[in-house]
């Protein structure tokens, strides 16, 4: 566990706490928060479906974008985007309204979640040294979520996702850049090439159909339980 010390471990750790609990605080509350603003049973159903078929079409978009920009800058823009858009969250509360702000703001979160591991298996750890902070994050975003919920309002769940949003951009910034080389003083060098002959291919070749996937799982079913489903799609 030496490496937990190195300044550049707990920058990932970080980054990764961060963006997961600010995924919890968005989805994992928000069918008892539109049973509060008084959505019935089909209301909800329709801004679910909503928000999947625009997952449809956004993911392709952050995999283009990734194509185009690198993981850091396409993250950064698409972070910004989400996040203006979710500022309409405290304001709508019409079906059609509510479905287009909630089914952007929660595409693109969990859109962006491939990049993230594309971040832990380019770094010079381990894969699940990294990633695992990532389940921790979304189980504290859970916790959290339900006692700001109840003890200061419901609208805070969505406070909550756009601080933790915003803090992991700014740890995203203190990783070093993608070109230049990553070398911990526990991992050899030649652990990079390791990575990528093996759990980097593997993301790379299914990072769109596993994020659709993932999205209509926890759509239907992350709603009803604190299960972090996308975490068991990968």
């Amino acid at each position: 566990m030496g490496y937990f010390k190195e300044r550049l471990y707990q920058q990932y750790v970080i980054l990764f706490i961060f963006y997961f609990m600010s995924m919890a605080a968005l989805s994992s509350l928000i069918t008892v928060y539109m049973r509060d603003i008084g959505k019935n049973g089909s209301e909800i159903s329709f801004i679910l479906i909503l928000s999947n078929i625009i997952a449809l079409i956004i993911q392709g978009l952050i995999g283009y974008s990734n194509e185009q920009w690198g993981t850091r800058k396409t993250v950064t823009i698409y972070v910004l985007i989400s996040a203006v858009i979710s500022m309409g969250l405290f304001f709508f509360t019409g079906n059609w309204l509510f479905g287009l702000v909630y089914g952007l703001a929660n595409a693109i979160t969990l859109g962006l979640a491939p990049l993230f591991d594309v971040l832990a298996a380019n770094s010079p750890y381990r894969f699940g040294q990294i990633r695992l902070w990532g389940t921790i994050g979304y189980a504290a975003g859970q916790q959290i979520s339900g006692i700001i919920y109840d003890f200061l309002s419901p609208k805070s769940i969505f406070i909550l996702y756009l601080a933790c949003y915003f803090a992991s951009i700014v740890f995203l910034y203190t990783l070093p850049k993608p070109e230049q080389p990553i070398v911990s003083s526990e991992q050899p060098a030649e652990k990079k090439e390791e990575i990528s002959g093996g759990i980097q291919s593997e993301i790379y070749s299914r990072t769109n159909f596993s994020s659709l996937i993932c999205f209509w799982r926890s759509s239907f079913s992350a709603r009803t339980r604190s299960t972090p489903v996308i975490f068991r799609c990968f």
